[in-house]
């Protein structure tokens, strides 16, 4: 089997894994944190396979981190959904921040530059942030700050990934600023999943699913373009 069949093999596992993820979550099961570690744990593994195969080894070394963390922060927010307390979401958000802070120092390692479109959109995004939170009744209280900052970097690692995608243009780019979309697109969901309150049980159920699928299909599309650059 050669190297794009290794990782076609590699993808197929893991949106198996994927899947299993999305029918605990759906059918409410007692095994949802598990399988959510299980896929978390298959995007680590998936990153080093890549890597290995790709050989782009120098660049595990800023991934690596932010992947590892990006599982720590999975197992809080998932302890988070489970028990309610405030410090497990906390947690959960300072292990994020610190691996979308690893994702960015990996973009600008790639595509070194700071302008005004990675300094201007991240603070637009923070002041909208700021502004949904107050027109849909967000319960957040303590957290708003902590959400605020983690809402800029997120929206940085974000700009950083698409200018780089439109720079280059290449397939490992391309995969990289899809990847970082939809992995902004989780994290503007998970707002409005564990904040805001929904009239119908099958509404929240919706946007878990979606959480879920676009933070677990964003890292796999940032961990082809590590594997296709």
């Amino acid at each position: 089997m050669g190297t794009e069949g290794m990782m076609t093999a590699g993808v197929v596992i893991y949106l198996c894994l994927l899947g299993n993820l999305l029918r605990a979550a759906v059918c409410g099961s007692q095994r949802y944190l598990a399988a959510k570690m299980t896929n978390s744990a298959g995007f680590v593994a998936l990153g080093v396979f890549f890597a290995f195969l790709s050989g782009h080894l120098s660049y595990l070394a800023w991934i690596l981190p932010a992947l590892l963390l990006c599982f720590l922060g999975d197992f809080f927010i998932g302890l988070f959904r489970k028990n309610r307390k405030s410090r497990h979401f906390m947690l959960g958000l300072i292990f994020f921040l610190a691996a979308h802070l690893g994702f960015s120092l990996f973009l600008l390692m790639l595509h070194p530059g700071i302008d005004p479109f990675n300094i201007g959109i991240p603070l637009a995004v923070g002041v909208v942030f700021l502004l949904v939170e107050r027109l849909c009744g967000l319960k957040m209280r303590k957290l708003r700050w902590p959400a605020f900052f983690y809402a800029l970097l997120l929206a940085f690692f974000m700009v950083n990934a698409l200018e780089f995608a439109l720079d280059r243009r290449s397939v490992g780019a391309l995969w990289t600023g899809v990847g970082a979309a939809l992995f902004f697109a989780s994290d503007v969901s998970i707002i409005f999943l564990y904040f805001h309150t929904f009239r119908r049980p099958e509404q929240k159920t919706a946007v878990h699913v979606f959480n879920l699928a676009t933070y677990y299909l964003g890292i796999l599309g940032i961990l082809i373009g590590l594997g296709t650059l």
